[in-house]
């Protein structure tokens, strides 16, 4: 299954209850929430997964940086991910 997505969508979740959520609005960049991304990465690498990782944020203030910036920020927050 995991072996013909194209990529995976990166985001972390705010730590809300489901209820009080916005799928959309409470997306953060990875680390900056509470999902166990360690976890979710080794189930995909477990299934065997080798493709591409896109981080997906809605995130204005984001947006509203210059772009070398805003890639830096989205750059460094996955750098634990890759840490042993």
């Amino acid at each position: 299954m995991c072996r013909s997505s194209p990529q995976v969508h990166l985001d972390d979740m705010a730590d809300k209850p489901g209820e009080l959520c916005n799928c959309n609005a409470d997306r953060v960049l990875p680390g900056r929430g509470c999902l166990d991304l360690r976890v979710i990465f080794g189930r995909l690498e477990d299934y065997g997964y080798r493709g591409y990782f896109s981080i997906e944020m809605f995130d204005e203030a984001l947006w509203s940086m210059q772009a070398e910036d805003s890639a830096k920020r989205m750059y460094d927050s996955l750098q634990y991910l890759c840490e042993d």
